[in-house]
């Protein structure tokens, strides 16, 4: 599949989540998952050409359980394309205008900045006030 990268970027620590606006074979929105390996540098607006598997989103059918199809179509898709990072490659880049590009950048440069400062769990715990069960009496004055 050939398209642009819309909407926000979900960065993960093993894979990578975007919405594409597909124009060829034919025109749609597919949520794409990449996984595993170096993530190509995609930001919002770029043209990207994707090969991985395409589905419909499905789930279980456990009475409670989240529904994939309506994550899915809440984020702007009809379907989903999962592929390895292997699978993605940048054919343009910024093509269109999106409002996600700079935010993106932003979110990957503070998230790189804290992994550079330490384990990112311990730098999220110090921000929400987490006390190390180990030492009780560290928020205490």
């Amino acid at each position: 599949l050939e398209g642009v990268v819309t909407g926000p970027i979900e960065d993960r620590r093993e894979h990578r989540n975007f919405l594409l606006e597909v124009e060829r074979p034919a025109p749609g929105h597919v949520l794409v998952s990449a996984r595993s390996g170096p993530l190509v540098d995609l930001l919002p607006g770029d043209r990207v050409a994707v090969a991985g598997r395409l589905r419909t989103p499905r789930g279980y059918r456990v009475p409670g359980a989240a529904l994939p199809a309506r994550w899915v179509r809440e984020r702007g898709a009809e379907l989903t394309l999962s592929c390895a990072s292997d699978d993605v490659e940048k054919v343009a880049r910024d093509v269109v205008f999106s409002p996600w590009r700079w935010p993106t950048r932003i979110q990957r440069a503070l998230s790189q900045s804290i992994q550079g400062r330490g384990d990112a769990i311990q730098a999220m715990q110090a921000f929400r006030g987490h006390q190390d069960p180990a030492h009780p009496y560290d928020g205490e004055r």
